[in-house]
């Protein structure tokens, strides 16, 4: 597996400034989302260029699984809840997350 490389970081940025954990949230992993929150160096806050973090990105998508893997890890939702005002359908998916 490539994290277990001295020379690989799963702290690596992409050129827009997204990591490994954003690029997975995005995507809907979860099973590549939870690998990357077991690494002690991985902090689930990071947000990318424009401020996007992983949370963020797996609401936008709605990816249920991996919000809920995030929210268990205690990631920031500021941007979350910022981002609630420019995207309805980012309110809609919170509402019935949690009202399951």
């Amino acid at each position: 597996m490539l994290l277990e490389r001295a020379e690989v970081s799963p702290c690596t940025r992409a050129k827009d400034g997204s990591t490994p954990l954003s690029k997975a949230a995005w995507w809907g992993n979860e099973g590549v989302v939870r690998m990357l929150l077991e690494q002690n160096d991985v902090n689930p806050n990071i947000g990318d260029w424009h401020g996007r973090t992983p949370l963020s990105r797996a609401t936008r998508r709605g990816h249920e699984g991996v919000v809920r893997v995030l929210l268990e890890q205690n990631c920031n939702g500021i941007y979350l809840l910022f981002s609630l005002l420019y995207l309805p359908d980012v309110g809609c998916f919170l509402f019935r997350f949690y009202n399951k």
